[in-house]
């Protein structure tokens, strides 16, 4: 495999000085592509680009306009004015005065938008946004070259396998360049303060880091357990947890007689931390990071240890954070670094960057059913191309499928605390009792591929796949391609088992003309039910709408169960019957029911079994062609 230019001169441990600044920054910039395959840099090249300029999700959009009052004037009242324009802010003005510079140019020659798009950027703010945070992710790859040299001086294997983890990080890619949040600017001042922490220089470690836990809260995570490794006295580690907030103090009181400010600022911080359903485990985890940092503060290492040391208590801090925190999709980014540099200790990186991959997965796989229609295929439709990409035919979870979610989530949380424990396993077994193995050319062709083969292709088939097979991928493809009329939401409780001779009938008044389909969502629970189940819809007259009978075992719980049929032209206002029977089973633990309402919340029809009106209203939902 070809590659890039294989001069090492100058990959060993330089630091960046003044005199020289313009031709050691090229020098940096040329050592952080310096021996990747090109196939693998022309994809990741390509992917990048089309990602920064294609994919947009709402949370940007927001955090950009709300930047806007800054330029129109409005510092201390920021958070007031914003309460009424974007509806209220979560985080420090630090983080808006960032976008704020940034827009300035757009601002004053007339391409920035006004309050009327709402939330809503012009094409040219999409790309700009997203432009600010491609450089800061490309920023934070530099002063990654500036650490891997500290770590590993003299050792340029090494040094590229750390760079080229991060480079093609799927995580990082992911957060910065297709997500395209903020999070990839705290992460850049948090760098900055371990690479000065590794030099020796505690007052630009502890600035940068004041001012990375000012713009998100999770560069304090670490910045405890690095200060008790290296500071040994207890007022010394105090004064510099003092100076740390300093950046957090100051913009508190600056905007402290808001009290829109007072509500806000730490709003996240409180919904996101702890996991409520397992009290036990953020309590154990709590108790395990004070034990860690004990440990840390008691161990003496050497100028040679203390690198290994930092990274590795970095690792393992935010990988229990992440097990007990709910977490967003951007925020992986911040550990993907402090992961590719304990990469860079291990002898077979190989198997780790294969096991990142399928993490990777997992990640994708998980959070485009978690966060369904919001990171999905219509970030697209959100994007800087819409006018091209305007109509979806799947979203990720039709091709992700739901119930492959608990297991993949079972391997993020394992993938979170692995780099201590392949570290461990490294140490113990006879395997890898060998010297460092570079990883091959494929490695970094394939790690490259990641993004496209896992996100961006099955997003653009989302968008040009034709009906016929998407409604064969899943039956409830024509949806969105309509108007959605929800007769029945929020149900509770479940009809009595569907049995042979059983007939569950639900009516309803349609809202608009063009009534096309409708769906229902049956409880299965969880097991294969016997028999088939038949969906019919009539109208007032009696006459059959659309018929259709399936195996109750192949009906869906997590997903709607639906009928199409030819759109009823004249539909608005008419009433509509539908009628859900069963066939060949006669057994209730082998029988499938119906979500319902507890309570009549749909006033324009009713809710009947075997011909008998009952309280309540099926879970259901009538669409409409445009």
């Amino acid at each position: 495999m070809k590659r890039v230019n294989s001069n090492q001169m100058g990959i060993n441990k330089v630091r960046v000085t003044s005199p020289n600044i313009v031709k050691q920054f090229r020098e940096l910039v040329f050592t952080s592509f310096n021996g990747l395959p090109v196939l693998a840099l022309v994809i990741f090249l390509i992917s990048t680009i089309f990602s920064v300029l294609v994919f947009n999700q709402g949370d940007l959009s927001h955090t950009t306009k709300s930047s806007f009052a800054f330029l129109d004037g409005h510092f201390l009242d920021f958070y007031d004015v914003n309460k009424v324009i974007v509806g209220g802010n979560d985080y420090f003005p630090l983080l808006y005065a960032v976008f704020a510079i940034w827009f300035i140019p757009l601002k004053l020659f007339g391409f920035a938008s006004d309050d009327s798009l709402g939330f809503a950027l012009l094409p040219i703010e999409i790309v700009w946004a997203k432009l600010l945070l491609a450089l800061f992710l490309f920023s934070t790859l530099l002063v990654v070259n500036l650490i891997a040299r500290e770590l590993f001086p003299n050792e340029t294997k090494r040094q590229q396998v750390v760079i080229f983890t991060y480079l093609l990080s799927p995580f990082a890619l992911f957060a910065a360049t297709v997500f395209g949040q903020y999070d990839v600017i705290g992460l850049f001042f948090t760098l900055l303060g371990f690479l000065y922490y590794l030099r020796g220089n505690t007052g630009k470690f502890v600035l940068f880091f004041a001012i990375a836990i000012s713009l998100k809260f999770f560069a304090l995570v670490i910045f405890v357990p690095l200060v008790v490794l290296k500071y040994k006295s207890i007022w010394k580690i105090l004064y510099l947890f003092a100076l740390s907030s300093l950046a957090v103090l100051l913009q508190v009181i600056l905007y402290s007689g808001s009290p829109v400010f007072r509500e806000s600022a730490f709003r996240l911080l409180t919904s996101k931390t702890g996991n409520t359903s397992n009290e036990q485990l953020t309590s154990f985890v709590a108790i395990l990071f004070i034990i860690g940092c004990f440990y840390l503060w008691r161990i003496k290492p050497n100028s040679e240890s203390l690198a290994k040391h930092a990274v590795f208590a970095a690792c393992a801090s935010y990988g229990v954070m992440f097990e007990v925190v709910v977490w967003h999709p951007q925020w992986l980014i911040i550990m993907t670094p402090f992961f590719a540099m304990a990469v860079g200790y291990y002898k077979r990186p190989t198997t780790f960057l294969v096991w990142e991959a399928i993490a990777f997965l997992g990640f994708i796989w998980c959070v485009v059913n978690w966060w369904m229609y919001n990171v999905d295929s219509p970030m697209i439709e959100r994007g800087a191309f819409s006018n091209i990409f305007n109509h979806h035919q799947l979203i990720l979870s039709d091709i992700y499928e739901a119930a492959r979610t608990r297991e993949f989530k079972y391997v993020l949380e394992l993938f979170f605390i692995s780099p201590l424990i392949y570290l461990l396993v490294e140490s113990v077994s006879p395997k890898f009792a060998l010297s460092f193995k570079m990883p091959k050319p494929w490695v970094w062709i394939s790690r490259s591929l990641l993004i496209p083969a896992i996100w961006t292709i099955p997003t653009l088939f989302a968008f040009v796949v034709p009906l016929s097979i998407a409604q064969n991928i899943s039956p409830g493809a024509p949806a969105y391609s309509m108007d959605t009329e929800t007769i029945g939401k929020d149900a509770t409780s479940v009809t009595p088992e569907l049995l042979e001779s059983d007939t569950i009938e639900q009516s309803f008044v349609a809202s608009k003309d063009k009534l096309s389909g409708i769906a229902i969502r049956a409880a299965t629970y969880r097991r294969s039910n016997e028999g088939f189940v038949t969906i019919s819809v009539t109208d007032s007259l009696g006459k059959i709408v659309a018929k259709e009978s399936m195996p109750a075992a192949k009906i869906s719980e997590v997903k709607k169960t639906y009928l199409w049929f030819e759109p009823k032209m004249d539909s608005a206002g008419k009433t509509y019957f539908v009628k859900v029977t069963s066939s060949g089973n006669l057994d209730r633990d082998k029988s499938l029911s119906l979500w319902q309402t507890p309570t009549d919340g749909y006033f324009k029809g009713q809710l009947s079994i075997n011909g008998v009106a009952i309280d309540g209203d099926l879970e259901m939902y009538a669409f409409y062609k445009y």
